[in-house]
């Protein structure tokens, strides 16, 4: 140590602390701590860092490492005060993270820690370039909603689905190819959004959310669905659209609750026959498809609002559709159309024929 050091942060003038320490830390979550435990987590970074405190009294440019080595220590005693273990720290976390070339690796770090401290119910980590999550995700028992959409994340951690309260879970654009068997116990799960990732199959494990209302999962590869669906039986909202699906299983077709389907842009060839077992079903969305025919299997969707067929190569105009009582909309290609009116089709003020869009109930993709 060098002859008349100051030697201690707490000897610093609280200008240099305020204006150089703090900021340099990235830790403004000190203003929400009390004074006490602020002058302790300077305290345990005191010795790794006086050097760097004593060249900032003096005006002098301070050494790189001396500086991180005491944001490291100050946010390691900040996360040791919140429980959260050693070896698994939200600053060792954004370390790696940071090494990684994340740039927004800290200001992850703040959010986390702030909604460990603070109990909050919701959390927005989206768009932060994460490829990873912290293990101490179970520290945020309160949370209900959590985004983490448009990220790096290829994978999720078994711990997520220690977060019981969670109703709202955002995954969009990422690369998630399958999802973790710990995210059955998200029993209170109502919203689930997985468009834009890499799934091949929807897991199984989303059969186990038995209270989920909203599931998204378009622009994927999905080719297949599990059995386990049927379970869902409060699902109202259901998007599947951009995948490589052929069929319709037969677990899509026991959605009572089901409203809203959008299976556009995937590979149907026909609709199965049991169809009309979606009874409370208002939209549904069929565009660009490979449909030739659609017969009556839809004649027992009474709710039926609003019907997507553009896109399809249908051989014959579906005329019987407009026995449906609460149909107002049906989506046809231009040829299609000019047929209905050659067949003189009987026009109700409320039913016209064009883009379903303006018919779209509430929540409908």
């Amino acid at each position: 140590r060098p002859q008349g050091s100051l030697g201690t942060l707490d000897r610093l003038p609280a200008k240099v602390l305020e204006e150089h320490i703090v900021p340099l830390a990235g830790l403004s979550s000190f203003a929400a701590i009390n004074s006490k435990a602020r002058a302790l987590a300077l305290s345990v970074a005191r010795h790794r860092a006086c050097a760097a405190a004593d060249a900032i009294s003096q005006g002098a440019p301070a050494p790189q490492g001396a500086l991180l080595a005491m944001v490291r220590e100050a946010h390691r005693y900040l996360d040791s005060r919140q429980g959260i273990a050693p070896g698994e720290t939200l600053s060792d976390w954004a370390e790696a993270q940071d090494i990684a070339g994340n740039p927004h690796a800290g200001d992850a770090a703040y959010c986390l820690r702030q909604a460990i401290a603070f109990g909050a119910p919701s959390l927005d980590l989206g768009a932060m370039q994460l490829s990873c999550l912290p293990t101490c995700l179970p520290q945020l028992s309160l949370l209900q909603q959590l985004d983490l959409a448009s990220n790096e994340l290829s994978a999720l951690p078994e711990q997520l689905g220690e977060l019981g309260a969670l109703t709202h879970l955002n995954l969009e654009h990422n690369h998630l190819s399958t999802l973790p068997t710990g995210l059955s116990r998200l029993t209170a799960l109502e919203h689930l959004m997985l468009t834009h990732n890499a799934l091949h199959s929807l897991p199984c494990v989303v059969g186990s959310m038995g209270a989920l209302r909203t599931l998204e999962a378009g622009v994927n590869r999905i080719s297949a669905l599990p059995d386990s669906m049927a379970g869902l039986r409060s699902l109202t909202t259901l998007s599947l659209h951009e995948n490589a699906l052929r069929r319709l299983p037969a677990s899509v077709l026991q959605l009572e609750a089901l409203q809203v389907l959008d299976v556009s842009d995937d590979s149907l060839r026909q609709l199965p026959a049991q169809m009309g077992r979606l009874r409370q079903l208002r939209f549904l969305n069929l565009n660009d498809n490979r449909l030739q025919a659609v017969g009556r299997q839809l004649i027992d969707c009474r709710r039926l609002e609003a019907l997507g067929l553009r896109g399809n190569p249908l051989r014959e105009v579906p005329l019987h559709l407009w026995e449906l009582p609460a149909l107002q909309c049906i989506d046809l290609d231009i040829g299609l159309m000019g047929r209905l009116e050659a067949e003189s089709l009987r026009p109700s003020s409320r039913r016209r024929c064009g883009s379903p869009a303006a018919s779209r109930p509430p929540g409908a993709p």
